[in-house]
C-alpha cells in the first residue's frame, strides 16, 4: 500500500529561503529513487522558516531504505547546520482504500 510522507523541517529564524534552496536540488535525486511516486517541497506560508516536504512512496519500507540512503551519503550533514530543531515525519495511508488521483 502507498504512503504519503510529509516532512517538517523548521530552519533558524530567518534562514527559511537558505534551507529551500538546500532541499529543493536534493529532490531530484528523492524522485530517481526506488519506490517514489513523486515528491515536492513548499513553504509554510504562516511560518517562513519552515519547509514541508510531501513524497508519496510504494510504502513505508521503500522510503526508509530512502532515508538509510540518504544517512549512508551524509546529506543530512548538509541540512542540519540551517536546523532550529529536529525533523518530523509523518507516514499517512489511504483512508478508506481509494486512491485521491486516477
Amino acid at each position: 500500500m502507498s504512503v504519503v510522507v510529509i516532512l517538517e523541517v523548521t530552519a533558524q529564524a530567518g534562514r527559511g529561503a537558505e534551507l529551500r534552496d538546500v532541499v529543493v536540488p536534493m529532490l531530484a535525486d528523492t524522485r530517481a529513487r526506488p519506490g517514489c511516486r513523486g515528491a515536492g517541497a513548499y513553504l509554510d506560508a504562516e511560518r517562513p522558516d519552515t519547509v514541508v516536504i510531501v513524497e508519496e512512496w510504494d510504502g513505508r519500507a521503500e522510503h526508509q531504505a530512502y532515508v538509510a540512503w540518504r544517512a549512508e551519503r551524509n546529506d543530512p550533514e548538509g541540512v542540519g547546520p540551517l536546523l532550529a530543531g529536529a525533523p518530523t515525519t509523518r507516514y499517512l495511508g489511504l483512508a478508506g482504500g481509494a486512491a485521491l488521483t486516477a
